[in-house]
């Protein structure tokens, strides 16, 4: 007669008994297999990972709605449903769930942690594009987004990978610098000019900071012409005053006062030439030059004006004798406070002029 190796000990059962016992395990197993399956499917469904990584009852293994312990639960409410009809079947039936649930609860330990592990990278990621939006909105507040953030990954190795670490230390850092280079653009374009033209930011790729570059000149140009006709209002405000006989503030400023490298540079800006010369890089000579410049001291006021002129297709202008007299026949002769601002003005434009050269 076969012997059927039981729990603790072997048995000796008939053939009929033993075929019995096999065919019931084997008909049950399939039933009780599929349906812990979609106990299993329904509870992955039914999961939120950000939700689960943040409740703290989830951390307790005594937890009963942990992820495990559902799991647990639902396969030994389960196995109360079956009977075996012999003390062969049972014996068979007891090897086989044993050995079933220990690997079913492996598997559910693996899939909690993964499970936890997804969440706390969807609530960092999240976390770290609110940083980004904030940092764009005030880009003075990058250093400290970037320490607090770096502090807060560097705790993470209990929960998270050491390559979803990597990972989302990468993405704060990447991220963080474009949002960081976007404000600046809006709120202070020249500075993030600069920036780019000192090398602050050679880790961005190179289209990338070439269009932020452009995008930060264009908001200069905008905000140097709401600068400049706001203090073109102010003076005419001033000069109506004094033209009624009030006091103005203007009466004691000087050109010192008021015409810094700043406002000219502005006001460059504005400029036909330099502007067309920084947005169109196929302005250039058989010297591979797109803009030269001079000052002049004409009748009390000093002016810088350019020598290269272009046309409206891009080919520079021949046979132009004074150059000076056709930026004021143009009337982009660019007023300066002497020959020396002239000269800074001058290199500040060439340097901007020179990016992605």
């Amino acid at each position: 007669m076969p012997i059927v190796p039981t729990l603790d000990t072997q048995q000796t059962v008939s053939n009929f008994e033993l075929e019995e016992a096999k065919t019931w395990v084997f008909n049950n197993s399939a039933k009780f297999e599929q349906s812990e399956l979609d106990f299993e499917r329904q509870l992955n469904t039914s999961i939120d990972p950000v939700e689960y990584a943040r409740d703290p009852r989830n951390s307790d293994r005594d937890n009963p709605g942990s992820y495990t312990n559902q799991i647990k639960d639902f396969i030994d409410d389960s196995l109360q449903e079956y009977t075996p009809p012999n003390k062969t079947a049972e014996d068979l039936w007891s090897a086989y769930t044993n050995k079933y649930k220990e690997e079913s609860l492996t598997k559910a330990i693996v899939a909690e942690s993964a499970i936890n592990m997804n969440g706390r990278k969807t609530i960092l990621t999240n976390t770290i594009n609110d940083y980004s939006k904030v940092i764009e909105e005030n880009p003075n507040a990058y250093e400290i987004k970037q320490n607090q953030t770096m502090f807060a990954l560097e705790g993470t190795n209990q929960y998270i990978s050491t390559n979803t670490k990597f990972e989302l230390q990468e993405k704060a850092t990447k991220d963080y610098r474009i949002a960081y280079m976007k404000g600046t653009a809006k709120q202070s374009p020249m500075k993030l000019m600069d920036e780019i033209l000192s090398g602050a930011h050679n880790s961005v790729p190179k289209e990338q900071e070439q269009k932020l570059y452009m995008t930060a000149f264009n908001n200069y140009v905008v905000q140097s012409r709401k600068n400049i006709k706001e203090l073109d209002d102010f003076v005419s405000n001033e000069l109506a005053k004094i033209h009624m006989g009030e006091e103005s503030s203007i009466e004691t400023l000087t050109m010192e006062d008021y015409y810094t490298d700043d406002l000219v540079m502005q006001m460059a800006a504005l400029t036909s030439w330099f502007n067309k010369n920084m947005t169109d890089k196929s302005r250039r000579t058989a010297m591979n030059e797109s803009q030269r410049t001079e000052s002049v001291m004409f009748e009390g006021t000093a002016y810088l004006y350019p020598t290269i002129r272009w046309d409206a297709n891009g080919n520079e202008i021949q046979g132009i004798d004074d150059y000076f007299f056709y930026a004021l026949k143009q009337g982009d002769a660019l007023a300066i406070k002497d020959e020396q601002q002239g000269t800074r003005i001058s290199k500040k434009m060439s340097r901007m002029l020179s990016y992605g050269d």
